[in-house]
């Protein structure tokens, strides 16, 4: 232990730290004959104790909070997963399927459409109502006998509309919903006339000066900041740009569990349709927590947002859909009958037991961005072996 003068370091409670500055006081000779316990040397005693605990205590969390292992508050982990290339997962909203009928079209056209973005209320069994919304555009005609299957997302659009000021010591794009989907989020810049869809940028490798693309960021408050290029990485914004942001404001977990539906759209179709529902609503999630943000920042640095092992695919698919609850990868080199350049991925969803085929297609169309091109993707089934315990 480090020795000063009232003594050695080795503990910083309050009582301890008293005992040492009351020592050093009582071995002094200018303060031999005082009686400590009733004089005002006895007050500032204290106060110094109370001090070095206080600094002490605050040292120690300003330290604690500077490493991914040990911080305690969000942003922190956040801040310090950024500098490893990882961004916390935003909420994701919940899904569901329901079958619409209409009935009696006749002196209607023959196809009936139903818009990107038609609106929904979803119920749950206590009578709670959420939002819900179409993501793409659904035709009823007499091919499909006016009945289709539509897919719901939990939650409402936003738009948000930000003017370019160079002029500015600081601006910052700031998505203004904590409660933001990013699955779900478009960019627009309008430069005069011209109005042009800005991407996510995924690997810098392939920019240049021109791509018309944007980073993402979550800052100190929560909320998700929009970064451009710099003009080269990424094409740089000018003075007076307009930036539109469309994006989806989810309740996250709390959308789950709706049963029934109904269309909050009077106007979306000519008539009132038949809502009978295949698939309550699911997969909605909250933002990472710290312990998510701890463990899968530290893994995702390791296999560089790339897939070719197996621990690759574990990592990189629960980091892109929260809703997985386990997984099981193995190459086809290892079934009983080889399938070289295969890799398997067996998962289970949260909740369920199987995906959905849409969900498959959803999970195939992003490693088909991840993988080595000389690897095939399968999703399978998992097989489930229940068993029964007989204990005496």
């Amino acid at each position: 232990a480090a020795e000063v003068a009232c003594g050695p370091v080795e503990e910083l409670d309050f009582d301890v730290a008293r005992e040492n500055f009351l020592n050093f006081v009582k071995n002094n000779s200018e303060f031999g004959d005082y009686d400590f316990e009733s004089s005002g040397l006895n007050f500032l005693v204290d106060l110094l104790a109370y001090n070095t605990q206080y600094n002490a205590y605050y040292l120690n969390q300003l330290s604690s909070e500077m490493f991914l292992d040990t911080a305690q508050k969000r942003k922190n982990v956040v801040s310090i997963a950024k500098q490893m290339g990882y961004l916390a997962s935003s909420k994701k909203a919940g899904n569901a399927k329901v079958i619409l009928s209409l009935r009696q079209v006749y002196g209607f056209q023959n196809i009936v459409n139903i818009d990107s973005g038609t609106r929904f209320v979803g119920k749950k069994a206590d009578g709670t109502t959420l939002p819900f919304i179409t993501t793409e555009e659904y035709n009823f005609s007499e091919v499909n006998n006016y009945t289709t299957e539509v897919t719901l997302i939990q939650g409402k659009y936003s738009t948000q509309r930000i003017v370019v000021n160079q002029l500015q010591l600081e601006y910052d794009f700031i998505i203004s919903s904590k409660d933001v989907d990013l699955d779900h989020l478009a960019v627009y810049v309008s430069s005069g006339s011209e109005k042009t869809k800005y991407e996510l940028a995924e690997d810098i490798t392939l920019l240049d000066e021109n791509s018309e693309i944007f980073y993402l960021e979550e800052n100190y408050d929560g909320y998700y900041k929009i970064v451009f290029g710099d003009g080269i990485l990424g094409k740089q914004l000018k003075n007076n740009d307009v930036i539109e942001l469309s994006y989806l404001v989810t309740s996250g977990e709390s959308g789950n569990d709706c049963s029934t539906f109904r269309l909050a759209d009077d106007g979306a179709l000519p008539m009132s349709p038949s809502i009978s529902t295949t698939q309550y609503s699911a997969q909605g999630s909250e933002k990472e927590d710290i312990e998510t943000v701890r463990r899968n920042a530290r893994k995702l640095m390791f296999s560089q947002n790339r897939t070719v092992t197996e621990k690759d695919y574990e990592i990189l698919l629960k980091k892109h859909f929260p809703y997985i609850d386990s997984i099981s990868v193995w190459g086809g080199e290892k079934n009983e009958i080889p399938m070289y350049g295969t890799v398997y991925c067996a998962i289970k969803p949260k909740e369920r037991n199987f995906l959905t085929d849409g969900e498959k297609r959803t999970i195939i169309g992003k490693l088909d961005k991840l993988n080595v091109i000389s690897i095939v993707p399968k999703i399978v089934d998992p097989e489930y072996v229940y068993v029964t315990l007989d204990v005496n």
